[in-house]
């Protein structure tokens, strides 16, 4: 019987305008870091990378160029985020 990894890294990617939060797991940080690359290239050009999130330790990890100083906003989203799952 094959031991499913659990995914504990979370990329998160928020749209400003419907206040939408685009969130996706994976089990280790380098898939999760290079999803996190190719997000603002990706089908969803309204959504902006916030964070990478580690649900075993519940602490950010990542944080994109444009949440590095909006720690308010970046708590808030993460925190909305997390409510949704």
């Amino acid at each position: 019987k094959a031991s499913t990894i659990k995914k504990n890294f979370i990329t998160i990617a928020y749209n400003q305008d419907t206040q939408h939060c685009e969130s996706k797991e994976f089990s280790s940080i380098q898939e999760s870091a290079d999803y996190f690359k190719t997000f603002e290239t990706s089908a969803q050009p309204n959504y902006v990378p916030v964070c990478i999130y580690n649900l075993n330790t519940n602490t950010i990890l990542d944080i994109s160029d444009y949440y590095v100083n909006k720690e308010t906003e970046l708590h808030r989203i993460v925190k909305h985020c997390l409510a949704e799952k």
